[in-house]
């Protein structure tokens, strides 16, 4: 009895299921409802760690990943064992054998009855005590038995190689213990021919499914399923939309991040920008209201941070040479289709709608075309986030999300709580120094640095934004301006005390002028003249302190 076997009972259900290929009665475990929960997701959506709602104590590799499949005993077709149709295929069972290509199922039926075929050697070469190798090997089983289909469903298939790239990447961290004897890597080299051979041609697909035996290459074929997912896509959901564009821009992400090749950034880099373009496409359609434009507002934001974020990483990517680098393949790896008949893939029929056009306007063409599509992209990008209301440079919210959202909304809660209301603008002295003699670019990251370094400072229900150029800006309520000056001291203090680090042997200590400005509670004005002036006085302000240079200048409180 393997250890897998004596966890099963305290978090599954046992459901008995009959093979649709062989008809072998079957005994599959499924998690219990609510069994666990997911912790700390990447963006990419791995759980950084899992926990488990159950008196016994599990070994860390215990996932939910353990639980994914559910395969025969006796041929290993797979199914998932949360798929309802598989579950029940009995029920509707004509209409469940149609998905499949005209003999797809006898075929490996009678492969195990006679002992051979690319799922038989997956399923038995592998030992149950290797947790790693038997995870991927039932993954590639699934992918496998999806491919026996007409038409396999390329949001199955991404999703299935998106998980075999988290298994990879928790290798180390999870099952160590197992990949340093595992031979799963030279299983899927041994049995690559076979395994192309044995798959169905089908040239609807973008890549032919592969043994992935690496993180990358399985990150790979998993974003060129979700593309294809997306180009397929008939839902009208925009939340669903913006949800698989963003998987595919954080797929983007890990794979640059991975392999430090220059077609990886320009691709990663078009992904976000096609994010962020469909996100104000939102956003200024008067006709959708409500939550879709709030998300769209929150994925904007994200991914504009993304991008910058990717921009720091090709800056580390720099330092390493070229060689040392994984290259972007010109094409999926696979090897040629088998001369062999095959059952063809039925082509459309005329009242099928044909693919979308994809969002992500990859740029192809030479360098100079790479270099200058990533300038528009750049170019595209800033105005994208100064008409949504955020700053290009530090991603905060600008000065018209300031004025026309947080101002208003800020006000209505002071007014609900009987509260003061208080600004306080700040400005780092010396930048067009530093862009001088450092260039633009140091500028740049100042601006980021003090950004960065403020919001550690943020107490609850504070607000920060960039308002332009080198001014930020503190919504800050429930304070006199007695306290709010003291508020603005202590920013202040830790500001100008602080060293700056740009991670290149340069530092800098910076001066700091700020201004501060209170909105008593008020009547008899309206909420746009209210806030017209409180902007106005905090902004007065700030201008005399940088007059005075590293100044705190306060503003004489509005009367009643």
């Amino acid at each position: 009895m393997s250890i897998l076997d004596v966890i099963t009972p305290h978090v599954c259900r046992e459901y008995t299921v009959k093979c649709p290929a062989c008809d072998t009665e079957n005994v599959f475990p499924r998690l219990k409802p609510d069994i666990y929960s997911a912790r700390e997701t990447e963006p990419d959506g791995h759980p950084h760690n899992v926990r488990w709602r159950a008196e016994v104590e599990f070994p860390q590799w215990l996932t939910p990943l353990n639980y994914f499949w559910a395969i025969c005993k006796n041929c290993y077709f797979t199914g998932q064992i949360d798929d309802t149709e598989f579950r029940t295929w009995k029920k509707t069972e004509r209409k469940f054998r149609s998905q499949f290509r005209e003999g797809a199922l006898s075929t490996i039926s009678d492969s195990a009855t006679q002992q051979h075929g690319v799922a038989r050697q997956l399923g038995t070469s592998i030992p149950s005590d290797d947790i790693f190798g038997t995870m991927l090997v039932q993954f590639y089983l699934g992918v496998f038995s999806e491919c026996l289909k007409k038409r396999p469903v390329p949001g199955s298939l991404a999703r299935f190689y998106l998980r075999i790239a988290w298994i990879y990447r928790d290798e180390e961290k999870l099952y160590s213990e197992f990949s340093q004897t595992s031979v799963i890597r030279d299983l899927c080299e041994e049995i690559t021919t076979e395994w192309y051979k044995s798959l169905p041609t089908d040239d609807s697909l973008p890549v032919r499914p592969q043994l992935a035996i690496d993180e990358i290459s399985a990150q790979r074929t998993a974003l060129a399923y979700f593309e294809w997912n997306y180009s397929q896509l008939q839902s009208n959901a925009l939340e669903d939309t913006l949800r698989l564009t963003t998987l595919i821009a954080e797929i983007g992400y890990r794979i640059y991040e991975l392999s430090g090749a220059e077609e990886d950034f320009t691709k990663g880099m078009s992904f976000f920008s096609g994010v962020m373009s469909k996100s104000m496409g939102i956003i200024n359609d008067k006709s959708i209201v409500g939550g879709a434009v709030n998300r769209a507002k929150e994925v904007l934001e994200k991914a504009g941070e993304r991008g910058r974020e990717l921009r720091v990483l090709q800056k580390k990517w720099a330092t390493v040479p070229i060689e040392e680098r994984t290259p972007a393949p010109k094409k999926a790896a696979a090897p040629a289709q088998k001369e062999e008949p095959a059952p063809e893939v039925a082509a459309p029929t005329s009242n099928e709608k044909a693919p979308k056009p994809s969002v992500f306007d990859v740029p192809q063409g030479n360098t100079k075309e790479r270099e200058d599509r990533i300038a528009q992209l750049d170019a595209d990008n800033k105005k994208w986030m100064e008409l949504a209301g955020f700053s290009d440079v530090t991603g905060l919210p600008n000065r018209v999300m300031l004025s026309r959202v947080f101002l208003p909304g800020a006000l209505r809660q002071a007014a609900t709580k009987k509260e003061s209301l208080g600004c306080v603008f700040l400005a780092p002295q010396g930048l067009e120094s530093i862009n001088g003699k450092y260039g633009r670019k140091r500028g740049d990251d100042v601006l980021r640095k003090v950004a960065e370094s403020v919001k550690e400072l943020l107490r609850k229900g504070e607000r920060l934004t960039h308002l332009d150029s080198v001014n930020f800006g503190l919504i800050i309520s429930g304070m006199t301006t007695r306290q709010l000056g003291k508020r603005a001291e202590m920013i202040h203090k830790d500001l100008t005390s602080r060293r700056f680090d740009f991670g290149d042997g340069a530092a800098l200590s910076l001066k700091i002028s700020m201004g501060v400005a209170t909105l008593p509670q008020s009547s008899g004005q309206s909420v746009k003249a209210l806030l017209d002036d409180l902007y106005a006085r905090a902004q007065q302000a700030l201008d005399e302190a940088k007059m005075q240079g590293n100044h705190i200048q306060v503003a004489d409180e509005k009367k009643k």
